[in-house]
């Protein structure tokens, strides 16, 4: 009986303990918060955790398309609890997703995302410039600079959309006519 005493008070001492603290990090805020959906184009994207990082793996943010955004290598603030990577292209409008992979001080590795729209009413150039301003440097070619601020002014392509649909519609209905006199011809003979 005083073995299971001994035993149990054992268990509860581990249990209890100093070093059971330390768990895995997990996110507590982002910024942009995720789900919300900014008017202003974020310069920095910012992840903060609940225990401190001991060090980044990955960190990388996917436009809706599945493409990359280049970002600047991930820093962890001094007080240990926030991821910081600075934006270094122009955004454009859409729907991003800030994937991350973090180690906290127990050696535990975590990974999650985040999400977050953008709905500027800024122009593509003046986006560039705030870039520029902030960088010192362009992040785009004079070429794609130009195309992506004449894609924007243009908007929506909605004559080619109508022309395509009606060609198409066209080509469906001339080949339901093709296939409907065939049948006529074979049910004739």
């Amino acid at each position: 009986m005083k073995y299971r005493f001994f035993g149990l008070l054992a268990v509860l001492f581990f249990i209890t303990s100093p070093y059971q603290a330390f768990a895995a990090p997990m996110l507590e805020s982002s910024s942009p918060e995720d789900g919300d959906s900014v008017l202003e184009v974020p310069e920095r994207l910012e992840l903060t955790f609940d225990t401190e990082i001991d060090r980044v793996e990955d960190v990388y943010l996917l436009v809706e398309t599945g493409d990359e955004i280049e970002m600047s290598d991930p820093e962890i603030s001094d007080d240990g609890l926030t991821v910081i990577s600075n934006v270094e292209t122009v955004l454009e409008n859409g729907n991003y997703v800030l994937n991350y992979s973090v180690t906290g001080e127990d050696g535990e590795t975590v990974q999650g995302a985040t999400n977050f729209s953008l709905n500027s009413n800024k122009p593509f150039e003046e986006r560039q410039q705030e870039l520029e301003a902030r960088t010192g440097e362009s992040s785009l070619s004079e070429a794609e600079t130009q195309a992506a601020a004449e894609a924007e002014e243009a908007g929506p392509n909605i004559p080619g959309m109508v022309f395509m649909g009606t060609l198409g519609l066209a080509i469906v209905t001339a080949f339901t006519i093709i296939l409907w006199k065939n049948r006529e011809r074979k049910n004739d003979s």
